[in-house]
C-alpha cells in the first residue's frame, strides 16, 4: 500500500522487489520479537495447575494488547510519513509525554482516524483475548522434561529470526537502505520495529551520555 502511494518516489530507485523481500524479513524480526519470549514461557505455564490457570490470563492479554498496539502503529504509518516524511520513530513515543497536547492536535487534525484506530485497536485486543482464552488445549499439561527441552530450542529459533544474520552484529534498519530517499529507505521496515528500534538507540545514547558524564565528573574531583 506504501508503495502504491509513495510510486512516484519509488519508480525511480527500482526498489520494489527489494522492498517486499525486506520487508518480509523485519516483519520476521518482529515476529521473534513479540512471539519469542511468549514461546519460551509458554510450556512453563502448562507444566503444573497453578501456572495453567496464570497463564489462561497473563498470556491472552500480553498477545492482545501486543497485537492491538502493533495494530496501532502500523495503521498510524500513513499520517505519520504525510507529517514528518519517516516511519513513525522516537517521536512517536517521546509526544506521549505531554498527552493533552497531543490529543488536542490529533482531534483538531486527524479525528477520524483517531478514533476508528483506536476502535479497532480496542476490537483486535478483544478478540485475540477471547480467541486465545477460548483454546481447548489450555489445559493440557506437559512435562518439565519437555519445557526444558523446549526452551533452548525455542531460544535458538527465535534468536536466529531477531538477528536475521549471521554476522557479528544482528540486523538493523540500516540494511534496509539502498537509495538517496530517506523515506524510500524506510519502506521495507515494519512501524512497530522502527519505534522499538529507535527507543533502543535514545535509550543506548542516553547511557553512553550519562556514563560519560560520570567519567567527566569523576576525572574534574580527581
Amino acid at each position: 500500500m506504501l508503495i502504491g502511494i509513495h510510486l512516484e518516489r519509488v519508480s525511480p530507485t527500482d526498489g520494489f522487489g527489494f522492498i517486499l523481500l525486506q520487508g518480509f524479513r523485519f516483519d520476521l524480526i518482529l515476529i521473534g520479537m513479540i512471539f519469542g519470549p511468549v514461546l519460551l514461557v509458554k510450556p512453563w505455564f502448562h507444566s503444573v495447575a497453578i501456572l495453567r490457570q496464570i497463564g489462561q490470563w497473563i498470556l491472552p492479554v500480553y498477545l492482545g494488547v501486543i497485537t492491538a498496539l502493533a495494530f496501532f502503529v502500523e495503521a498510524s504509518t500513513l499520517s505519520f510519513i504525510a507529517h514528518f516524511d519517516s516511519r513513525p520513530n522516537y517521536l512517536f513515543v517521546e509526544y506521549l509525554q505531554h498527552p493533552r497536547e497531543v490529543l488536542a492536535t490529533i482531534l483538531g487534525t486527524r479525528p477520524v482516524e483517531l478514533i476508528a484506530f483506536t476502535f479497532f485497536s480496542v476490537l483486535i485486543a478483544g478478540v485475540v483475548i477471547r480467541w486465545l482464552r477460548n483454546d481447548p488445549r489450555s489445559d493440557k499439561r506437559v512435562s518439565f522434561l519437555f519445557c526444558g527441552l523446549a526452551m533452548p530450542v525455542i531460544a535458538i529459533i527465535a534468536v536466529a529470526m531477531i538477528r536475521s544474520t549471521v554476522d557479528h552484529r544482528p540486523a538493523n534498519h540500516s540494511i534496509a537502505a539502498f537509495s538517496q530517499d530517506s523515506m524510500v529507505n524506510q519502506l521495507p521496515l515494519n512501524s512497530p520495529y522502527s519505534v522499538i528500534y529507535a527507543v533502543h538507540e535514545r535509550h543506548t545514547e542516553t547511557l553512553a551520555e550519562t556514563g560519560f558524564a560520570m567519567v567527566r565528573w569523576t576525572m574534574m574531583k580527581f
